[in-house]
């Protein structure tokens, strides 16, 4: 089970996701039964209504969260009970938090806390002072007279200074865990903090400026997005960047304050006692709440409250009654702490959840929270004795407060106003501040770890549904510089049937590579130790010159060409040496003479032969194994691979193309089991090689062999936690091959163990009885597996396919449960299930399926209309694939120069990466270009993924060209195309809906990701790529640059907004002319240049405006810090 959600928590889900209840009760229902969520969406439409799988994953979402966040609260709740200091409100305020936030706050007083000065304080007995303090109590109104009693050299309070900054501390933390004051002081800086972030002072001079945008970097912390934070994030954490939240401490101080003021009112007049005797059980507590504490700590309090301010001594001071009945107000050096006289004020008696604790230390002193030392100032004296306020309150009447008024024309009044304010910064500047900076921090980051969680999940949904290549034989090549390009043939089926490796640019087994001399001191006896393994040891260990010359020599001329000069000093040294390794030194010094010749020659024209070898090598490979198709990866020598097969193809290859496979995540690949398991004899490059080919035939299979993280396609997400990136991923993968299915005779563990309802176990006994028993012949043998009961059956049957299967609607994606329902529509058609075989009486039946009145036919067969859709649709296209549907990779047979590119000229490439600024798009240069986010559509768009997904074949014009920096800038905006201004009374309302009721009533148009669906993929848009992933249709003003016929705007676009800014300029003052006043406004400023140049034109600054907002300015760096162009 789930969660069982009530009837209130299921109308929240549904008005947050514009859904109907009894959708979501239907959803909460099927998932307590067991079912998944690929099955609910395509085989439980009649009881969800409809829903995609998108609204079930949420609500799904929703269910685990509520379960969390219930099961928190029940552990705050024994947490706060074990104290003893739960209160009937507080259990009511718990378990009524609206947010994790607010019920966070209210734990806040009650977490065990960790040794500070406010601990310290209430163990030297201060704490009883401030609680009297804290609930106005009269008794301490003259804190003069109060404090000098309290002080106690044995607890190191040896002065009244010492007993004033104990208090203090005390009530900062009050302060600061008091949820009233903390929350609005969380939404303020929510609204007015600024996060800036600086370049760090340790950051040499040149260095750190892929950070450089950052350097003077500041932005509110509602309107920074979300790349941002996790641009900063990783700048701060490479040490480059200093990061810090600034806010108006004005404003924040005053709305701390005016909160305060609030809550010490309610709580004035309440003695530090629980009002619910049976939740702390006080030992004496007979009959009413009120008068049973005041009974028994009055012999103790009575004392200390009139003789206290006499003048004890200071043996009188240690004594229990006094330290807890002394408050801590403290006015001997500071000057703010005089008391004023105050009027009376009425108290509301409530007990806020930060209160019981206060009641709580007082009146029970064998059971303080944390505090077992501190039991002589815990006893009942304090608060309870006496009083004014307790005879007040016994009489039923509202105590009055003197004093000040903490917040002018507040009603809260205190003796010891100035005192607070010093206990209010000193807890918002020491405690409360920086911890919400880091709070708001941290919720920033989650927000964006989110966000770039929802690009990533859309990004590897795009790359996972690319189409299969069916039918050729591929050539895979996974190049290197050092270790040689590593080239497999495979199959039609992607079967390796040979591999080979050449070394075009060196590196082969048989040569090494030359070493760089290393200028060696006399101490080289152990650095030269890890280069020279062979034989020069001993030699090292006499003299260091003899090694540094037998080293190099053998390995390679260039060095040994590099040291004649220290030669001979070697040579008289070894003099000396012979005795003992006489046989090393002369066999390691007469090589470097013939092989120091050697080196100039073999330079040059290796060069151009091992390339010439390398591609007659792979002329002859494709030959040989008749391969059709080349599939390069994009690392290290890619481009010269492509340079190499271009000029193959061009002179003996006419029929091979190319194409350029991503390699992220491969190298993680050739190491896992996976690989191994499939390739124990080959080696890891061999295996990248395999797997980039393999990506080109069945993509879906390859990929899902790989940590979604490690695909490359996100916004920083390897700066994010694995576990809660995988977990988020794991769904994007589980829904895509769920929409595609398996073939349970071809398909592998990694991709088996992600059909609904099976695991890795199941998917296992799967390969292995196929290997041991043959081929499956029906869906219904699944049964006989062990691991495969009746429900894990039902929830992954619909998704599994036996194409040999003798029964056709195996082949299908109906589910064996809708089989009756199957052969009855075909037998009303007057067919059997072997049409499906017959492609001419197919054709057939499906037309008649179309003349079908659907919602007639469903009535006559007793179902519901959307089973019968999915029915139809089935049976219409049984073997569909959603992915033939989806643009095929450009294949090319030529290379693309970055000196042929000019401004304007069009080309064709495919989306590498999609970003919030913008995507990257590889067009065939060495480096993939930027298409910013501004020139995606000639009008305004809200989101690059309105118009692009990875994969997507686009058609791009080329902006700019900058030869140095060796980039391009392109635009998917038509040269000549009139652009649309973004005005701000034409743009689009920014409206966020999360998702709308699907249209159940086209046909044949299935929903969800669970079945052969493309689901929310919606219909290809007119002169531009398909949609891809999850993208709905664009909204108005946005979507694809082909769509402006129907939104022209004629021009002039400016003049219609003359008149409405035709307003009078503010008038100036001759100081603000003059330089010497600030100029505060906007209009203020224009007025100025306006008067300063003399001129009467108002509407100059909006053509301005709008001038930007046709054409903004990137303010994105183009590659993302530590990303490459196309991660």
């Amino acid at each position: 089970m789930i969660y069982e959600a009530t009837s209130f928590e299921c109308s929240r889900i549904a008005q947050d996701l514009q859904i109907r209840k009894l959708q979501v009760e239907a959803v909460v229902q099927l998932f307590n039964e067991g079912n998944t969520v690929p099955f609910i969406t395509r085989y439980r439409k009649e009881r969800t209504g409809g829903l995609d799988e998108d609204a079930i994953r949420q609500i799904l979402a929703r269910l685990n969260f509520l379960k969390t966040s219930n099961e928190r609260k029940q552990t705050i709740l024994r947490s706060i009970e074990n104290q003893g200091r739960l209160t009937n409100e507080l259990r009511r305020e718990i378990l009524h938090a609206p947010t994790v936030r607010r019920l966070e706050d209210l734990y806040l007083p009650f977490k065990p806390k960790k040794k500070g000065l406010a601990l310290a304080a209430r163990e030297k007995g201060l704490e009883p002072l401030a609680l009297a303090i804290w609930h106005s109590d009269p008794a301490i109104a003259n804190l003069d007279e109060l404090l000098p009693a309290l002080v106690d050299p044995a607890k190191q309070l040896n002065t009244v200074e010492d007993v004033k900054t104990g208090v203090q501390h005390i009530l900062a933390e009050m302060i600061t865990e008091t949820a009233e004051v903390r929350a609005p002081v969380r939404r303020l800086l929510w609204k007015a903090s600024v996060l800036t972030a600086t370049k760090h002072e340790r950051v040499p001079e040149g260095q750190g400026n892929e950070y450089k945008p950052y350097f003077q970097f500041k932005e509110s912390t509602q309107d920074i997005r979300p790349h941002r934070i996790l641009a900063l994030n990783r700048g701060e954490k490479d040490g480059a960047l200093k990061i810090r939240l600034e806010w108006p401490m004005d404003v924040v101080t005053k709305e701390a304050l005016s909160a305060l003021a609030e809550h010490l009112l309610k709580v004035a007049g309440q003695p530090p006692q629980p009002t619910a005797p049976p939740q702390p059980s006080p030992p004496p507590s007979p009959e009413p709440a009120p008068p049973v504490p005041q009974e028994p700590p009055q012999p103790e309090t009575i004392p200390p409250a009139v003789p206290v301010p006499g003048e004890p001594p200071a043996p009188d001071a240690p004594a229990p009654p006094t330290p807890p009945e002394s408050p801590q107000e403290m006015p001997p050096s500071a000057p703010q702490f005089d008391l004023p006289d105050g009027t009376p004020v009425e108290i509301t008696p409530a007990v806020p959840p930060m209160e019981s604790p206060a009641h709580e230390t007082p009146s029970i002193p064998s059971t303080p929270m944390e505090l077992p030392s501190a039991s002589p100032p815990f006893g009942m004296p304090p608060p309870p004795h006496a009083s004014p306020l307790v005879d007040s309150l016994a009489a039923g009447l509202r105590p009055e407060l003197t004093g000040e008024c903490l917040v002018e024309g507040h009603e809260f009044r205190s003796p010891h106003v100035a005192f607070l304010k010093v206990c209010l910064d000193d807890a918002l500047n020491r405690l409360m501040l920086p911890s919400l900076e880091r709070e708001i921090r941290g919720e920033l980051t989650d927000e964006a770890e989110l966000h770039a969680v929802k690009v990533l999940a859309h990004n590897i949904r795009s790359l996972l549904m690319q189409p299969p290549l069916i039918g050729k034989r591929v050539l895979a090549i996974n190049p290197g510089f050092r270790t040689g390009c590593k080239l497999a043939a495979l199959n039609e089926q992607g079967n390796l049937l040979d591999h080979l490796s050449i070394y075009p640019f060196g590196g082969a087994p048989g040569e090494k590579k030359p070493r760089r001399e290393r200028k060696k001191p006399d101490k080289a006896a152990p650095a030269p130790a890890p280069a020279p393994v062979e034989g020069a040891a001993t030699d090292a260990a006499a003299t260091p010159p003899v090694p540094s010359a037998d080293a190099p020599g053998p390995e390679s001329p260039a060095p040994t060409s590099e040291v004649p000069a220290p030669a001979p000093n070697v040579d008289v040294s070894s003099d000396v040496l012979p005795p003992a390794p006489a046989v090393d030194v002369p066999a390691a010094e007469a090589p470097p003479a013939p092989v120091a010749d050697a080196p100039p020659t073999p330079e040059p024209v290796p060069v151009v032969d091992k390339v010439a070898e390398a591609k007659a090598q792979i002329i002859e490979f494709v030959k040989k194994h008749n391969l059709q198709v080349a599939a390069i990866g994009n690392g290290a020598a890619c481009r010269e691979i492509e340079v190499m097969l271009a000029e193959a193809i061009a002179s003996d290859l006419a029929d091979l193309s190319f194409v350029v496979i991503s390699e992220a995540g491969a190298s993680a690949y050739a190491v896992s089991p996976i690989a191994k398991e499939e390739f124990p004899n080959l080696e890891a490059g061999v295996r990248v090689a395999v797997t980039i080919g393999r990506r080109l035939q069945d993509p879906l299979g390859e990929l899902v062999k790989i940590e979604p993280p490690s695909l490359g396609v996100g916004l920083y997400q390897h700066d994010m936690g694995r576990k809660e990136l995988k977990e988020a991923l794991e769904g994007v993968v589980e829904s895509c091959v769920n929409q595609v299915g398996v073939d349970v005779n071809t398909a592998g563990v990694p991709l088996l163990r992600c059909v609904a309802g099976l695991n890795p176990m199941a998917a296992r006994e799967i390969v292995e009885h196929r290997q041991s028993q043959g081929p499956f012949t029906s869906r219904e043998q699944l049964l006989s597996l062990p691991t495969v009961g009746p429900l894990r059956h039902a929830q992954a049957v619909g998704f599994i396919k036996v194409p040999g299967a003798p029964n056709p609607l195996d082949r299908t994606w109906i589910h064996p449960e809708s089989y009756p329902l199957a052969e009855r529509v075909l037998t009303e058609l007057g067919y059997t299930p072997s049409v499906l075989d017959d492609k001419a009486a197919h054709a057939e039946f499906r037309n008649k399926l179309n003349e079908i009145h659907l919602e007639e036919f469903a009535k006559h067969l007793d179902v519901s209309v959307p089973t019968l859709d999915d029915l139809f649709f089935a049976l219409a296209r049984p073997g569909r694939d959603p992915r033939d549907e989806m643009p095929a990779p450009i294949f090319k047979k030529g290379i693309l120069k970055l000196e042929e590119m000019q401004p304007g000229m069009e080309l064709k490439g495919t989306v590498l990466n999609v970003v919030d600024f913008g995507a990257f798009v590889d067009v065939g240069l060495k480096d993939s270009g930027l298409v910013h986010i501004s020139q995606m559509a000639n009008k305004y768009i809200k989101s690059p993924y309105d118009v692009v997904a990875v994969n997507d074949i686009v058609t791009v014009w080329v902006l700019k060209v900058d030869q140095a920096a060796n980039h391009v800038s392109l635009t998917m905006i038509k040269p000549g195309s009139d652009r649309q201004p973004a005005e701000r009374g034409q743009r689009p309302p920014r409206r966020e809906v999360e998702r709308q009721p699907p249209d159940r009533d086209q046909r044949p148009a299935p929903r969800g990701r669970g079945g052969p669906s493309r689901d929310a993929s919606g219909p290809q848009r007119q002169g531009g790529p398909p949609q891809r992933g999850r993208r709905g249709p664009p909204r108005q003003g946005q979507g694809a640059a082909s769509r402006e016929p129907r939104e022209v705007i004629p021009p002039p676009p400016p003049e219609p907004r003359k008149p409405k800014r035709d307003v009078p300029k503010p008038k100036l003052t001759q100081e603000a002319m003059a330089g010497k006043a600030p100029l505060r406004t906007l209009g203020e400023l224009a007025a100025f240049f306006a008067a300063k140049e003399e001129k009467e034109n108002a509407p100059a600054p909006v053509e301005t405006k709008e001038a930007n907002l046709v054409e903004p300015t990137p303010l994105e760096p183009q590659n993302p810090p530590g990303e490459s162009p196309a991660s």
